[in-house]
């Protein structure tokens, strides 16, 4: 059962701030310590395992620059053993989104 809840970020609420959404490709990775990480961080707004080039995508949500370096330092400390490589893309606006689940 879900008892978490994640609002869909609206532009209006979040001063046209914007997310990240990230891909990674990991090594030797403890995938039980990850998950647990995106699952209960408070900045992390989704989270989905990949086939192909990447191993995960996430959307991090950050108030400002410092709160966005801040999580990736976390990130890249926590993880610093297991990252091959990584992509990110800024999103300014989400035009649509349907909620399948």
């Amino acid at each position: 059962m879900n008892t978490a809840c994640r609002p869909v970020y609206s532009e209006a609420v979040t001063g046209g701030r914007c997310s990240t959404n990230f891909s990674l490709t990991f090594k030797n990775l403890d995938k039980n310590k990850f998950m647990t990480f995106l699952k209960y961080h408070p900045n992390i707004l989704w989270y989905m395992k990949l086939l192909g080039k990447w191993d995960y995508q996430f959307s991090l949500f950050a108030k400002d620059n410092t709160e966005f370096h801040k999580v990736l330092d976390e990130i890249r400390t926590e993880f610093a053993d297991n990252i091959i490589s990584y992509d990110t893309i800024i999103v300014f606006n989400q035009f649509k989104y349907v909620q399948m689940v």
